[in-house]
């Protein structure tokens, strides 16, 4: 999340936990009967209570907005969904067409209100571009060509990848094993080869 701040304003950020890991800040909520104490995880939009999903609330904001389920190899429409706001890269629930296995969606066409579906092994691949890049390890901003850990989404495991600098604030990424649904417009982040600290991050192209 803060791979995006410069150095200057990492300078003058202040954390108000400091050190403290979830568990210790846990304890201290229980020992002064805090409700957050025992609250859940936060695992999606957190304004979003239950029984209200994600979907609901968008149509709800945005109503009902027809458009195209197409196949992605034939190009063949195979059914309506109400809007494409509705679907990212990667998700198979909530499509509602029957197939001999599962589909997901492999792109979306927010513009012409469209969804792309297809198997689920169209959804492996190994490069992709990167835009807008903040460095925050100066040194590699110089350096042409690297090698990094390499977070594709928030709750993704690091992999390891060549990193070739295309521009000032562009680069190409060149992962050492095929990746699941590897989404434009998600944050790619880029740490050393201990994946200890930050190089650099940027947005999927």
């Amino acid at each position: 999340m803060l791979f995006a701040l410069t150095q200057k304003q990492l300078s003058k950020t202040l954390f108000p936990l400091g050190n403290m890991d979830k568990t210790k800040v846990k304890e201290i909520a229980r020992n002064n009967q805090l409700v957050s104490a025992n609250s859940k995880e936060s695992q999606d939009v957190c304004f979003i209570c239950p029984p209200e999903t994600t979907q609901s609330y968008l149509l709800s904001k945005f109503g009902e907005k027809n458009g195209e389920i197409i196949d992605y190899k034939t190009g063949k429409v195979l059914g309506i969904h109400k809007g494409a706001f509705n679907f990212t890269i990667g998700q198979r629930k909530g499509i509602g067409i029957a197939a001999s296995e599962p589909l997901y969606v492999i792109s979306t066409d927010p513009d012409e209100n469209k969804i792309y579906v297809g198997f689920k092994d169209l959804l492996s691949s190994q490069e992709f571009d990167v835009e807008n890049v903040n460095w925050q390890q100066q040194e590699y901003a110089d350096m042409q060509e690297f090698s990094a850990m390499t977070k594709i989404r928030y709750n993704s495991a690091a992999k390891e990848a060549i990193i070739i600098k295309t521009g000032k604030n562009s680069l190409h990424v060149k992962l050492k094993e095929p990746q699941f649904a590897i989404t434009p417009g998600q944050a790619a982040v880029f740490y050393d080869m201990n994946n200890e600290y930050v190089l650099c991050g940027g947005w999927i192209k």
